[in-house]
């Protein structure tokens, strides 16, 4: 009697082939629990330790940014501050959305960060002690820079300019690692063919603020942040507006 065969109804081959998949999705499943369980093992290999380490802190730094900072509580712009942004940025601002905090707790989160003030989507932090109430009434030329550098930041965001979360928690807190020089992300040369989207957020903001507080208002701060040099201050101007013509002509030109 030779042996014999006989093809597989649909039916059976449908059961066959589920019963395979759940089999290959158990071990897969399987792998993934005993993979999991020796990451998070005190026995773990050191370099399974450090890359949990990395991730756990590059998850905590994102949360941060991402929920918590733009989620404080603050105040809204007062109207001699939302005249003076308007100055600046025109109506590529809702101003209604942006939000100063200040409180000592994040005194002292700037303080870790060795920061003036950050800006976490509608949301300006800035240290407790600066000009409480109203930076358009501010006497200190410079505590007005700082503001008006991270409401550069509030732009940006509200204008498409802003990374995404992952490089944005780098770009902010690499500056912090051993090594790196916190100014040097802030610092910029004007070069004739470089456009203003092409720089980092830092520098974007900083030649912003720069040609307002310096150039158009003679404003004398600390901050000023171009490295180049002009044989005269026509020549300085000139370099500024050539930079910020799409900018000056209509601040949103870079809205999506």
């Amino acid at each position: 009697m030779g042996v014999g065969y006989r093809t597989m109804s649909k039916h059976e081959h449908k059961e066959s082939t589920g019963a395979e998949t759940a089999a290959r999705q158990s071990n897969a499943l399987g792998k993934l629990r005993s993979g999991l369980a020796k990451a998070v093992s005190r026995k773990a290999p050191v370099w399974v330790k450090a890359c949990r380490t990395l991730l756990l802190t590059a998850a905590t730094l994102v949360g941060i940014d991402q929920v918590l900072l733009p989620n404080l509580p603050g105040r809204a712009l007062t109207a001699g501050e939302t005249t003076m942004l308007r100055e600046v940025f025109k109506d590529s601002v809702d101003y209604n959305k942006v939000r100063v905090h200040q409180s000592a707790a994040a005194t002292r989160w700037l303080d870790w960060q060795g920061a003036e003030g950050v800006t976490h989507k509608n949301v300006i932090i800035i240290r407790d002690n600066t000009c409480k109430n109203d930076y358009s009434h501010c006497t200190s030329d410079y505590h007005k820079y700082v503001f008006m550098h991270e409401a550069a930041h509030v732009w940006q965001g509200q204008n498409g300019l802003m990374p995404g979360a992952l490089k944005l928690a780098f770009e902010n807190y690499s500056r912090l690692l051993p090594g790196e020089k916190y100014h040097q992300h802030y610092e910029y040369g004007l070069k004739p063919d470089k456009p203003l989207e092409s720089y980092n957020v830092e520098q974007q903001a900083s030649i912003i603020t720069d040609y307002h507080m310096h150039i158009k208002t003679g404003a004398q701060t600390y901050a000023f942040l171009n490295l180049d040099d002009y044989s005269n201050f026509a020549a300085e101007k000139a370099a500024y507006e050539r930079t910020l013509a799409p900018f000056h002509q209509n601040p949103a030109y870079l809205r999506p």
